[in-house]
């Protein structure tokens, strides 16, 4: 975690800073009172203790991390990504300003959305319940529908998809063929499967059935396991088929599922959920009907708390050929293409005009600039 004394000082709770166990956690409704310090600039805007309260009140991600927090660091650490997303929202909402729209053209759009989500709660009786159990005033989820307003119309004008600065759409969306038949072959051929999907390719997929047996409540993984190897057993004989097996025995995931993967993402997920090579051995190499040794898993909260445990046996089902790309003369390919390229050209505009607004704007931890980038990019999985 980055940031400067001073910067924890004003993100804790109370004057100490120490990493101790606080039993239930501090809420932001429960939080002592404090008087109202700044925690944050964004160029000529000031962010508050306040504000970071009312954003993890109204996100649902850092509210639960915040209820979920047993230590006043972890404390710390969802204010800090408060932090860092409440100043990126401002240093867009400032760029968006700086497009120079009517400011009473943007408070009756915003006046008139917020009027639509009343309607839509029920009236005004139901929207201020419902605005109370988050504890938003009607003037904060104004607030927050401004400023998507302007981070928003920002967004599509520099990306081509709403007018610039002047009322003009100053950027050129259009792909051209070349560039369109270019990016075919080399997704076409690419290593990459998500690339490779793009063009119609689908590589050989397989179908997996799994019986997943739960460990009672207080009971032993051992004695469970005995009672898998027979279900095994009764499989291998014939005694019982594998669907039998799971609609009686096994848990409702066992019942639910598609089970249709390539090899090397089940390979994955097994060394994922299980530590083993297994399911991947028999997606790559098994045949029809061949089953894994039972693998053990275990749940786990985010704080590494054991939720339960249960063993798993997964059954080669089917093989699935795979799919050649289409052929660039289809329409619908190209149609897609486009899109997808437009997508990425989208992001990249997006991002080397944030740099650039994020570069001339004042920011204050200066810390947290580097951190504002981590979060966007950890955003759009990269």
């Amino acid at each position: 975690m980055i940031t400067t004394p001073l910067l924890l000082a004003a993100l804790l709770v109370v004057p100490t800073f120490q990493d101790e166990e606080l039993g239930p956690p501090l809420l932001p409704s429960t939080l002592p009172p404090l008087a109202d310090h700044v925690v944050g600039v964004a160029g000529n805007e000031v962010i508050l203790f306040t504000d970071l309260e009312i954003m993890i009140r109204s996100d649902r991600d850092l509210r639960e991390r915040m209820e979920r927090a047993t230590t006043r660091l972890e404390q710390v650490e969802v204010r800090l990504d408060a932090l860092s997303r409440r100043l990126e929202s401002l240093v867009i909402v400032q760029a968006g300003q700086d497009l120079g729209f009517d400011p009473e053209l943007v408070a009756e759009l915003t006046d008139l959305e917020f009027d639509q989500q009343v309607e839509s709660m029920g009236g005004h009786r139901a929207a201020a319940q419902e605005l109370a159990l988050v504890q938003l005033t009607p003037t904060d989820r104004k607030v927050q529908i401004r400023d998507r307003l302007l981070g928003e119309t920002w967004r599509r004008s520099q990306i081509g998809r709403a007018p610039g600065p002047g009322g003009r759409v100053t950027v050129d969306r259009y792909v051209r063929p070349g560039v369109l038949r270019m990016y075919y072959e080399s997704f076409r051929n690419s290593q990459v499967p998500q690339e490779r999907e793009s063009v119609g390719q689908v590589e050989a997929q397989v179908r997996v059935q799994m019986l997943q047996v739960n460990v009672p409540v207080g009971g032993s993984p051992e004695d469970t396991r005995v009672q898998v190897d027979a279900f095994v057993g009764a499989y291998e004989s014939g005694d019982a088929s594998f669907e039998y097996l799971i609609n009686t025995w096994g848990d409702e995931s066992s019942r639910n599922q598609r089970g249709i993967s390539d090899a090397a993402r089940l390979l994955a997920a097994g060394h994922r959920l299980h530590g083993s090579d297994a399911l991947g051995l028999i997606a790559y190499d098994g045949e029809i009907g061949d089953l894994t040794e039972p693998l053990l898993l275990i749940e786990r909260d985010p704080s590494g708390q054991i939720l339960g445990r249960s063993w798993c046996v997964y059954r080669l089902a089917e093989r699935i050929p795979p799919v050649a790309a289409l052929p660039f003369s289809s329409r619908k390919l190209q149609e897609d293409l486009t899109e997808t390229l437009q997508g990425l050209t989208d992001d990249h505009r997006e991002e080397v005009a944030f740099g650039r607004v994020l570069g001339e704007t004042m920011i204050y931890p200066p810390d947290q600039r580097d951190l504002i980038l981590r979060y966007r990019r950890k955003m759009v999985g990269r």
